[in-house]
């Protein structure tokens, strides 16, 4: 799963692909953070029911679907250790 938690960036790469896109983009909020953290706790609460993940089930929305094939959780931005949450959404995502 790919987490894309800022656009905010303290380098200016010249190779960046993302620098066009980044610029168009917001800043994060306290409610997006809380949106974030609500999709966390049920992908967790998914991979704890012990089924294996199906590549699809209809009773699952479509993001909880995607949510609940991943394995790995990849945090991107900008630099996502800009993100005013970043600590807090490691520790969610560590427990």
């Amino acid at each position: 799963m790919n987490l894309y938690l800022t656009s905010h960036c303290n380098e200016r790469c010249p190779f960046c692909y993302a620098d066009v896109f980044l610029q168009q983009t917001r800043s994060p909020s306290r409610s997006d953070t809380e949106r974030l953290l609500g999709h966390l706790r049920r992908y967790a609460e998914l991979l704890d029911s012990g089924e294996p993940p199906p590549p699809y089930r209809l009773d699952l929305d479509e993001q909880t679907r995607s949510l609940f094939s991943a394995r790995t959780i990849n945090l991107l931005g900008g630099e996502p250790t800009l993100h005013p949450d970043f600590q807090r959404i490691v520790r969610e995502i560590s427990q």
